[in-house]
């Protein structure tokens, strides 16, 4: 993790004077993954009018008067022939022999549905007999029971949509399902609506508010694990605790409503020791826990890790809290920067007071030949007031 630097010159410190996070913050990976848009492109999987899923059922071959389903009403789950569907603004995924899409005609013959139809080979958007299960509720896409406008994906009803106007009454928001070709779009699973910092309050039969990755929450049967330990998924914490990164990769933080005052972010309630906010939704954060620091020596670079280095921590009052062992940049001296420990060893991330950076080597300021330097006693190191200098060639 990187530590985020907090402007020194003009600032007598080492951060960006705006900066939100204390000295001792992480820079996190990006973890949101965007929501992947339909790929009209995406040929891969792409079903055949032919596969033998949309097969009629050779074995009622008497019913001659249902033309459009050689089926008998007792099969719910089989699937009637293809007809094409109709032009729409909102093109058929990929694939598709009807159109899903609200406002558009689906194609399909009374009685049938556009959805996604499952099969003993798989998955794929089919005309299926409407079934008698609504909207959210328990379904099996390959035995029954079945949906009524609507298909079955991860045991539920789901509903297509174009965005998410349509989601919103179920709970859920809009997502492309990327296991099907043109990744057609579905409300996601309904969710109930609660307050993730409340725990098991609000929800029902022993579940507790879970806070999801994708920031929204629902009411789960939740794991055990505690601030701080190892998790996998938001389920694995216990109440009132969500899975995200931190430094010491993904354990489980309290979830915390939050404001932002004077660049500060503060949480109620307050983040537990050996952690820091990490803001996740517009008013929810999850304290993460921070690796413990490893003192060090700036000069000799003795971190007992050869992948880290020793940086200086400031924290958000501009106060020098020491030097500390972090994982060490690429970045060379005198390149941009916007951490701290962004820059190669021997070296930190210094603001110039106007919002720039760059990485400037370390010196000790009572060596009158700057050996840290590379010009040596013709460079001058600037003191910190913290018996640490940087060196100005």
């Amino acid at each position: 993790m990187h530590r985020r630097f907090l402007g020194l010159i003009g600032c007598v410190a080492v951060a960006a004077c705006s900066g939100t996070s204390s000295g001792s913050g992480s820079k996190e990976d990006a973890a949101s993954d965007a929501a992947d848009a339909v790929d009209s492109s995406d040929s891969t999987g792409a079903t055949d009018s032919d596969d033998s899923a949309d097969a009629a059922d050779s074995t009622d071959s008497t019913d001659s008067a249902d033309s459009a389903d050689a089926t008998d009403s007792s099969d719910g789950g089989l699937y009637a022939d293809p007809i094409d569907a109709p032009a729409c603004q909102i093109s058929k995924p990929l694939g598709a022999i009807c159109n899903p899409y609200p406002t558009c005609q689906s194609g399909c013959p009374e009685g049938y549905q556009c959805a996604v139809a499952t099969s003993e080979t798989g998955q794929a958007m089919r005309c299926i007999r409407f079934g008698t299960v609504a909207v959210g509720g328990a379904c099996d896409g390959l035995t029954g029971p079945y949906c009524k406008d609507a298909s079955c994906l991860d045991g539920q009803c789901r509903h297509s949509c174009i965005d998410d106007s349509l989601c919103e009454k179920f709970g859920s928001s809009c997502k492309p399902l990327p296991t099907l070709p043109g990744k057609p779009s579905f409300c996601g699973k309904a969710q109930a609506k609660c307050d993730p910092t409340a725990g098991a309050t609000g929800c029902e039969g022993g579940t507790a508010c879970v806070l999801l990755d994708d920031g929204t929450s629902d009411c789960r049967a939740v794991g055990a694990a505690a601030q701080g330990e190892a998790c996998e998924e938001p389920e694995d914490c216990s109440a009132g605790l969500s899975c995200h990164d931190g430094d010491l990769g993904l354990t489980c933080g309290q979830v915390a409503h939050f404001v932002v005052e004077n660049n500060e972010v503060k949480t109620t309630p307050a983040c537990p020791e050996n952690s820091q906010p990490k803001i996740v939704t517009d008013d929810l954060a999850v304290c993460v826990s921070l690796a413990p620091l490893v003192p060090c020596d700036i000069f000799t670079q003795d971190c007992e890790d050869l992948t880290k280095g020793c940086y200086p921590h400031i924290n958000k009052d501009f106060v020098f809290l020491g030097t500390f062992c972090d994982p060490a940049g690429a970045a060379a001296p005198g390149g941009g920067c916007e951490y701290i420990n962004e820059c190669v060893k021997s070296t930190f991330c210094i603001g110039d007071g106007s919002g720039a950076a760059n990485c400037l080597r370390a010196c000790d300021p009572d060596d009158a030949e700057n050996k840290l330097c590379q010009t040596g006693a013709a460079a001058t190191c600037e003191e910190l007031g913290v018996g640490i200098g940087y060196c100005v060639e």
